[in-house]
């Protein structure tokens, strides 16, 4: 016999925090302690995804029988409703108003139950074949946004006027969530993807993961991130939704600007030890000669790197320093080799966008992000991110080019080599 466990909880009152768009937003209780307890649910037909109400009830879609369930935890009592024929439902949720939304699995609508009336309407979507499966709600209450898992299609319903609209995607769509922006996020489980959907533009965009994690449930947190279920996996991973990239859960690899932090770290360090007074700020770099100047200085005041970029902007007016035998020239530290150049910053960037995304496209916010982390704006603060990720798109251009061309060679020695077993 089914049964519904749920645990009773002596908490201090909930602190709103939002996040869960599941209609009721999450609580963050301080303490927390309680037992489990079971109860029998009047019709044990695949009962599942249970939502809390405004008042503190627990509604249940009953798939297998066609009925939403309520379990009242002050009276532990159950009432349920019928829903029309095949409705099936899979996902349920309920809104401010207490109003019960679910998703018509095997009829291919969304349904809608009025608790106080008992009136209930279903919406069908244009596919209806499509098998609604996960539901969340937008924070005003206007829009439900659903994944359609056998028509590989994200849909929309106005709340108001019941018009249902639709995305296509792949990956047989399964949880889904919303971010802080509004962006509909989504498991595409079949591809090893996350999509993301912006409902300004329309536009489509994807995080990958890696192959077999078969991403499946996903949730908002109160502070804005995004956890993920990766099935495949048997994981638990965090998103940062604005840098697009997993932070936490991912693969046990050191990325390549982590390892870009550690020499800058330890250029830093190695510059404090060798002169003590630079590393309290106290040092600044010695104004150069005339003649290295000229040569260092042809670029309008700053160094420049092998590709001709403006590099670091060095302090004038200092009076002339004659270092002592053996002592550390600042202003070569600065400017000579000890510098990471612009050439590498950008290969870096290129190289570690391939290895997060395997994207060739690059993203604004990925971009800009490092920008500001890796070092590159400290190091060539005149240097201009638009032009940046110009250079940085080019090069990942170049290494994707590099990886298609060495893919054909591998697949070719491949053909090659079958062909020749074949021979007689």
């Amino acid at each position: 016999m089914n049964t519904l466990s749920l645990i009773l909880a002596l908490i201090s009152p909930l602190a709103l925090a939002g996040g869960s768009h599941y209609g009721t937003p999450a609580g963050t209780p301080a303490r927390f302690s309680g037992q489990v307890s079971e109860w029998p649910v009047p019709t044990p037909a695949f009962a599942r995804d249970p939502a809390v109400a405004p008042d503190g009830a627990l509604f249940i879609a009953v798939m297998a029988g066609d009925k939403v369930a309520r379990f009242d935890p002050a009276s532990q009592s159950f009432k349920e409703w019928d829903l029309p024929p095949k409705h099936h439902p899979h996902g349920l949720l309920v809104d401010r108003k207490g109003i019960v939304w679910t998703t018509g699995n095997g009829n291919g609508t969304i349904g809608r139950l009025d608790p106080a009336t008992g009136a209930v309407r279903e919406f069908p979507a244009p596919t209806r074949d499509g098998g609604p499966h996960t539901l969340v709600i937008s924070d005003d209450g206007s829009t439900i946004w659903f994944t359609l898992q056998s028509g590989d299609r994200i849909g929309r319903l106005d709340t108001a006027s019941g018009k249902i609209t639709e995305t296509p995607t792949s990956g047989g769509p399964y949880g889904i969530t919303l971010d802080r922006q509004g962006r509909v996020w989504f498991c595409r489980m079949g591809d090893d993807r996350l999509g993301i959907l912006d409902p300004a533009t329309g536009k489509l965009a994807e995080l990958v993961l890696p192959e077999g994690s078969r991403p499946r449930r996903m949730a908002t947190a109160p502070d804005g991130s995004v956890w993920v279920t990766l099935y495949g996996h048997n994981k638990l991973v965090q998103v940062d939704p604005a840098a697009r990239r997993v932070v936490r859960g991912g693969p046990a690899r050191r990325s390549a600007r982590r390892r870009l932090r550690g020499h800058r770290g330890r250029r830093r360090h190695r510059l404090g030890q060798r002169n003590p007074q630079r590393q309290r700020g106290a040092l600044q770099p010695p104004q150069q000669s005339a003649a290295r100047g000229e040569a260092a200085h042809a670029g309008g005041g700053h160094p420049q790197d092998d590709r001709g970029c403006p590099g670091p902007a060095l302090v004038h007016g200092q009076p002339e320093r004659t270092p002592g035998p053996g002592a550390l020239d600042a202003q070569t530290i600065i400017a000579g080799a000890a510098m990471t150049k612009l050439s590498e910053y950008v290969e870096i960037a290129a190289m570690e966008y391939l290895l997060e995304t395997g994207q060739d496209e690059l993203d604004a916010h990925w971009i800009a992000e490092f920008f500001q982390d890796s070092g590159v704006q400290e190091d060539y603060p005149r240097q201009d991110l638009v032009a940046f990720a110009a250079m940085v798109q080019k090069e990942l251009t170049k290494q994707s080019e590099r990886a298609g061309k060495q893919t054909r060679f591998q697949l070719d020695k491949i053909v090659h080599f079958v062909r020749q077993r074949r021979k007689p």
